[in-house]
């Protein structure tokens, strides 16, 4: 079992990258559409239980508009933030208790996220006077190159890390 400073420094680094890729991606002009937040909370549910992968990504959202006012507080803070909590949640469950393969994880992570993404897009979107199921379609759309680095980059990330720390150890 690890300590609990382990694992609150283990989370203090998820979130950090949670602020800092995102500030990375937007320098670089590639913004929400390559779903950059998504990168570290992900990686949180191959290294945290499912709870904690969870709260890295309810928190991750918060801590990164509070210090850059990146993502804005309303409307978009409830919404990803329960997008987080999907991602890291289901990755960790999904990898730490049935064994599952990386890839495979990330994906099935993603599609429930998407998922909630549209219950949401159709709870909220009508209060604003838009229709919902275009600005789905929109949604979706626009965040495949964000689901395709995700289901390459976090995979490839896990495989390189674990056997970093078995070196280590």
């Amino acid at each position: 079992m690890k300590s609990s400073t382990y694992l609150i420094s283990l989370m203090a680094v998820f979130l950090a990258m949670a602020v800092l890729i995102p500030i990375v991606f937007h320098t670089l002009g590639l913004g929400a559409t390559f779903l950059p937040m998504f990168l570290p909370i992900l990686l949180a549910g191959f290294f945290l239980s499912p709870v904690h992968a969870g709260i890295v990504g309810v928190v991750g959202p918060v801590v990164s508009s509070l210090l850059t006012g990146m993502p804005p507080l309303l409307p978009v803070i409830p919404v990803l933030s329960t997008e987080g909590f999907a991602l890291g949640f289901v990755t960790a469950f999904l990898y730490q208790t049935n064994k599952f393969l990386p890839w495979f994880c990330v994906l099935t992570a993603l599609l429930i996220e998407r998922i909630i993404l549209i219950l949401v897009i159709f709870l909220i979107v009508p209060l604003f006077g838009l229709p919902p199921r275009a600005f789905s379609i929109g949604v979706l759309v626009t965040s495949l190159p964000g689901i395709i680095l995700n289901l390459i980059v976090v995979p490839l990330l896990v495989k390189i890390l674990k056997h970093r720390i078995k070196q280590v150890n």
